[in-house]
């Protein structure tokens, strides 16, 4: 009975702390611009006859870790600290961590392409991505890619993506531009000559 007890405390316990956090707010600091941005409103709008030869491939999506100054967990900042982007699962939702609503947001534009995107393996031959995120903006990021294949390493490099947008304090203009910055992200991915080659490439397979 007393072991009963304690189990059910323990997962009473769990469920009230996880109540606790679904009703805390992680918002950027006062006087900082907060553009909740949430993953169901995101649309890819990827021009995809460019990357027509990726249709129908398979890629192992690992993870996206972060390595990155001046990044929370639950939200980003601007170059200049003015505007910070909160992240959601959904609108009205809980808040999300970045790394996952990344992962999720990229998930969502590799699938558009038509690539059958697999959150682990393994798979043979099939191309694993990892991703670490060493600096993040609004309009710059940069991204530690690693593409293996069975395990074995065939590409490692930094991947920068930069855009510039037009100052504003509009919160729609700037959703929307958080959302075309993450297009580009895998835009930038996917068209790297380096990443592209070895995806397509022999190495690694068995």
């Amino acid at each position: 009975m007393q072991k009963k007890r304690s189990i059910l405390f323990i997962l009473s316990s769990v469920s009230f702390l996880f109540f606790l956090l679904s009703c805390a707010s992680f918002t950027p600091p006062e006087g900082v611009l907060n553009v909740p941005l949430s993953r169901d409103q995101y649309k890819p709008l990827v021009q995809t006859s460019k990357f027509s030869e990726y249709k129908g491939q398979t890629i192992i999506f690992d993870s996206i870790d972060i390595d990155a100054k001046d990044v929370e967990n639950m939200y980003y900042l601007n170059g200049e600290q003015t505007v910070g982007y909160t992240l959601f699962y959904k609108t009205g939702g809980i808040q999300q961590p970045v790394v996952s609503f990344f992962w999720y947001a990229l998930q969502k534009t590799f699938n558009s392409i038509g690539i059958d995107v697999k959150e682990g393996g393994p798979i043979k031959n099939a191309a694993q991505l990892n991703l670490k995120i060493m600096f993040l903006t609004d309009q710059k990021a940069i991204f530690k890619a690693s593409l293996l294949r069975n395990g074995y390493l065939i590409m490692q490099k930094d991947i920068t993506v930069s855009k510039k947008f037009p100052p504003t304090n509009d919160v729609p203009q700037l959703t929307k531009n958080a959302f075309e910055f993450i297009d580009l992200i895998a835009e930038t991915i996917l068209g790297d000559p380096d990443f592209k080659r070895e995806f397509f490439s022999e190495k690694g397979r068995i």
